[in-house]
């Protein structure tokens, strides 16, 4: 792309003169209304060489090729970081072109595209719409220990933990960083990480005005010493860029009495999680006892964006699978847009689905 093909000026342009209202706003518009905008733009552009036009859905494989080009090789923060293309960059670019108002400039001569202006619609009122409750079982492994009253997921040693993340460890290709347990020397940074991500970002704590506390640390730490926690630290300054914070979820285990908690915020925050965790019914829908509980999965700020969500969750799956139980049963939540596409691009079962919304606690919703 160059100054003269003109696109950024494009990107400026409007593509709808009515006013906006509740009724009359960018995601109103229809096909018909971009096409028609399109035209005016086009009748406006003159360009040096080739010729302006939408991107459509049959050419996505070669823009996508172009983006690969111009955003994992070329773009300095990609490059700074060593970003690879990924399914989940894939389908975040695929995202934006799917609103239908992406540009390109194409070589008439030999059909190649020269450049593009992907964009897409920012809304002030995007939100979660619920909260999913996501459940899976790995394929039994001849190779695996079958589960009975004495072989599950609390008769694994450290030893065979430290074995299954060596396994775990080999297959996984990180961009950047080191993936590692995550041990009881580094309990303080992660849970400085869980605050900023679970206390300031996650979509139910802020519902709640939730506020970190000795309880919410507690919480956390019993998980964390179940050992089966991952994070990757950036080897450079040891900063930890994202974390997959799992325990052992056991039929056996006593739900916890809320009426002990002081806290309004928690209580109100753990009815919601119980009520979900009753529908999706985990242990009879699968006929288990117990199963791999993914808690938390975090990135820090700096760091997002870059597919270390899903590396992490691949990861989690991973050490599970080589703990060495068969069949393997894991289970997690999605309180937000970006950890309910993951769970559900990585073949989990929605086991239950939630609106917040319709959620009630003592006739408050």
């Amino acid at each position: 792309m160059t100054e003269k093909t003109g696109l950024e000026s494009i990107s400026r342009e409007t593509i709808q003169e009515t006013k906006m209202n509740e009724n009359t706003g960018l995601e109103s518009i229809s096909r018909e209304a971009i096409q028609e905008a399109f035209r005016k733009t086009k009748e406006d552009m003159h360009l040096p060489i080739g010729e302006l036009t939408l991107i459509t859905e049959d050419r996505y494989e070669e823009v996508l090729e172009k983006v690969q080009e111009c955003f994992v090789l070329d773009e300095p923060l990609g490059k700074a970081v060593g970003i690879k293309w990924s399914p989940f960059l894939e389908s975040f670019w695929v995202k934006a072109l799917k609103t239908g108002i992406s540009l390109m400039v194409v070589n008439p001569e030999d059909n190649d595209i020269i450049g593009f202006r992907i964009s897409e619609y920012s809304l002030r009122k995007e939100k979660n719409a619920g909260f999913e409750y996501a459940g899976r079982r790995e394929p039994e492994n001849n190779g695996c220990t079958k589960m009975n009253e004495n072989t599950g997921l609390e008769s694994i040693s450290r030893e065979a933990i430290q074995e299954a993340f060596r396994k775990t460890k080999e297959d996984v290709h990180l961009p950047i960083g080191e993936l590692t347990l995550i041990t009881e020397d580094r309990y303080k940074e992660v849970l400085e990480k869980v605050q900023e991500c679970f206390v300031l970002d996650e979509p139910i704590g802020k519902a709640v005005g939730i506020k970190w506390s000795p309880f919410l640390e507690s919480f956390w730490v019993k998980a964390l010493k179940t050992g089966i926690s991952l994070m990757v630290v950036n080897p450079e300054d040891n900063d930890i860029i994202g974390f997959r914070i799992s325990e052992y979820s056991l039929r056996k285990e006593k739900m916890p009495d809320l009426s002990t908690l002081e806290d309004d915020s928690l209580k109100i925050m753990g009815a919601f999680l119980l009520h979900a965790s009753g529908k999706a019914n985990i242990y009879d829908h699968y006929n288990t006892d117990e199963a791999v509980h993914f808690l938390g999965l975090g990135v820090t700020r700096k760091y997002r964006k870059r597919g270390f969500g899903t590396l992490l969750m691949e990861s989690g799956i991973k050490l599970a699978k080589n703990l060495g139980i068969s069949p393997c049963y894991i289970t997690g939540e999605g309180s937000s847009n970006f950890s309910k596409r993951i769970y559900e691009r990585l073949g989990f079962d929605v086991l239950s689905e939630t609106v917040y919304e319709d959620f009630e606690i003592e006739g408050k919703k």
